[in-house]
């Protein structure tokens, strides 16, 4: 019988590094999410849950069960209403699997935070991992928020929004109506005086979303499935570029090279800036050919060229830029792709 080996390492270049050898149930750190986590600690639970000897026991999709509870409110499995077996069908797609068959991975650099147009706090860590010892290297960036915890849960807010939806229609509540929206908005009340606690989002891989990921997100295949093919994302193609050129144009506010952090959290992980520091970012726009993207005075979507998707998942972006008393203007075109239902930056070329 092999005997477990479950090690937290420091890698030579100072990562965090976790390793797994055996074929006994990894230990799962923490069950649930907390105002205590740190956003590694949040990562280190989701990987341990997703390790495929905590799959199935002790019961049927446990693993993917806890791992559930530490997904934002705005994960696409929680939009979509998953259920474990769902999540399970999902992460065991061919483009996802190494999130649940991996054997090691590590920490690469420091966890990267900031504040969305929305005041919500951000965080981005970026892994490598692999499913053996042999096996390639590959990388995934985590992308979680801090949100306040869900006491009531969302079937609680949907009802909630159910019955403050009826009254602005006009409709009168019965009694019992009444008092379970006041019940539904102290427990609201009670949320918002807890301290927040770090929540998964998503989780960015080098393969982009597929067509069937919706419904794969499904605990069962049905009718009503197979038309919900079409992704939608919280921020199209054309708001993604538009945030990432606001942010580079105003560089160093709030922080230095905040606009940098801004630029590379929205690149894919297939886009090679994903790995740059915000400080090595910010140099490469020190380059003449690449300045216009920090130096621009006026910017203007292409509307002769629509934002279009080219394929199922990917879309270009055209939008003119030019500097104050330039009398033309550079064309920037953003090619993008959707990771775990977010639009983001593959590359970009400027004509």
């Amino acid at each position: 019988i092999s005997i477990l080996s479950f090690v937290h390492a420091r890698s030579r270049s100072g990562a965090a590094r976790m390793c797994v050898t055996g074929d006994r149930a990894v230990p799962i750190t923490n069950l649930k999410p907390s105002a205590a986590l740190s956003p590694r600690e949040v990562i280190t639970s989701v990987m341990e849950s997703l390790h495929r000897s905590n799959w199935d026991r002790p019961t049927e999709c446990y693993g993917f069960e806890v791992a559930m509870r530490f997904l934002a409110p705005t994960h696409a499995a929680k939009l979509k209403k998953a259920k474990p077996t769902g999540f399970s069908r999902y992460l065991r797609q061919q483009h996802r699997i190494r999130f649940v068959k991996w054997n090691e991975y590590r920490f690469e650099g420091d966890v990267a935070r900031l504040t969305g147009d929305d005041g919500v706090e951000e965080a981005y860590q970026m892994i490598s991992l692999r499913s053996s010892p042999t096996a390639e290297w590959c990388s995934a960036r985590f992308h979680l928020v801090l949100v306040p915890p869900d006491c009531g849960g969302q079937a609680e807010l949907e009802e909630k929004r159910a019955l403050k939806k009826k009254v602005l229609a006009g409709a009168a509540l019965a009694d019992e109506e009444r008092e379970r929206l006041d019940e539904l908005k102290a427990l609201r009340k009670a949320e918002k005086a807890l301290p927040p606690q770090w929540m998964v989002e998503a989780i960015y891989s080098d393969e982009p979303d597929t067509p069937e990921d919706v419904m794969y997100l499904r605990s069962k295949s049905g009718t009503e499935a197979a038309d919900a093919v079409h992704i939608d994302a919280a921020q199209s193609p054309r708001d993604v570029v538009a945030k990432v050129m606001r942010a580079l144009r105003q560089m160093d506010e709030p922080t230095k090279h905040h606009g940098a952090v801004v630029a590379t959290q929205h690149c894919s992980p297939r886009n090679r800036a994903s790995e740059l520091s915000p400080s090595v970012f910010a140099g490469y726009l020190q380059d003449p050919w690449y300045a216009i993207l920090a130096e621009w005075d006026e910017m203007e979507f292409d509307d002769e060229e629509e934002e279009a998707e080219t394929a199922v998942g990917e879309a270009e972006v055209q939008v003119l830029v030019r500097r104050g008393g330039d009398e033309s203007f550079s064309m920037v075109s953003w090619l993008m792709s959707q990771h775990d239902e977010r639009w983001l930056i593959d590359s970009l070329n400027i004509v």
